[in-house]
C-alpha cells in the first residue's frame, strides 16, 4: 500500500510484509481475514491462531471508541490502519494499528477529569494494571496485558498518543527493558501502537480471554 513498483527496485521491497490496509471499524470479520492472509507466511499455524487472537483484540469495539462523532467521521467509513512485517530469518514479527480518533489524554479526560501535565502520563497510567477510565464494567486489563505480552516474548511497545511518546525496548538482558517516554512538540491526530514480538518467545495456543475485558480501542486510546 505504501511502497509502489515505479519508487522501487524488487530487490528493495521487503519480502513477508504484511499489506498496508484501512477498514471501518465495523468490519471485524475482514480484520480477521486479513490477519490469516496475511500471516500465512509463518508456518506455525498455531501460533497465527495466538497472533490473531491477540491483534483482533486491539480492535474490538473500534466503533464505539475511535469515532470522536458518531455521526461524521473524517475519513467516512475509514478509521483503522494497519500494517506490519514478518521477518522470515529472524522470526518476529512488527505491526502497526492506528486510529483517528481520541487520544488517551482526551478519552481519559473525558470520562474521569484526570488532569496530568504531559501527554505521555496518560498512556503511563493506562499501562498500570486495572486503570481504567471505563464505568460500571471491568476493565484495566487490555493494555497492562499488551504490555506484558511484549515483555514476555523480549518485545518491542511504542505508542504515540497526541503528543505523548511510549517506548519500551528489550535491553538484551533477562527481564531488562529500557522506557523513553516524552511530549513531542506537536500533536499525532489519534493513536498509534506498534509491537515487535519475537514469535519463538511467544506461548502459542495460549489465547486471550474475552472475559478479562481486553480490547481493541482500549489499547488504542486508553479507555481500558
Amino acid at each position: 500500500g505504501f511502497v509502489k513498483k515505479d519508487n522501487f527496485t524488487f530487490s528493495s521491497i521487503m519480502q513477508n510484509y504484511i499489506k498496508y490496509k484501512s477498514f471501518c471499524g465495523d468490519n471485524t470479520d475482514g480484520f480477521e481475514k486479513y490477519l490469516h492472509l496475511q500471516l500465512n507466511d509463518i508456518s506455525n499455524k498455531e501460533l497465527i491462531s495466538t497472533l490473531v487472537s491477540y491483534l483482533m483484540e486491539i480492535f474490538v469495539n473500534v466503533k464505539t471508541h475511535a469515532r470522536v462523532n458518531e455521526n461524521k467521521n473524517q475519513f467516512k467509513d475509514t478509521e483503522i490502519f494497519t500494517s506490519g512485517y514478518y521477518n522470515e530469518n529472524k522470526n518476529y514479527i512488527r505491526f502497526s494499528i492506528s486510529n483517528n480518533g481520541k487520544t488517551f489524554m482526551s478519552a481519559i479526560n473525558d470520562s474521569l477529569n484526570y488532569i496530568f501535565n504531559y501527554d505521555f502520563e496518560y498512556i503511563e497510567w493506562a499501562l498500570k494494571k486495572k486503570n481504567t477510565s471505563k464505568k460500571n464494567v471491568p476493565g484495566g486489563l487490555g493494555l497492562y496485558m499488551l504490555n506484558e505480552l511484549v515483555k514476555l516474548s523480549n518485545g518491542e511497545l511504542i505508542i504515540l498518543s497526541g503528543k505523548g511518546y511510549y517506548h519500551l525496548s528489550y535491553s538484551n538482558k533477562i527481564n531488562d527493558f529500557t522506557i523513553n517516554v516524552k511530549d513531542f512538540s506537536t500533536s499525532f491526530p489519534g493513536t498509534t501502537v506498534t509491537v515487535k514480538l519475537p514469535l519463538d518467545l511467544i506461548p502459542s495456543g495460549e489465547r486471550i480471554n474475552n472475559s478479562m475485558s481486553f480490547n481493541a480501542l482500549s489499547i488504542l486510546e486508553g479507555v481500558i
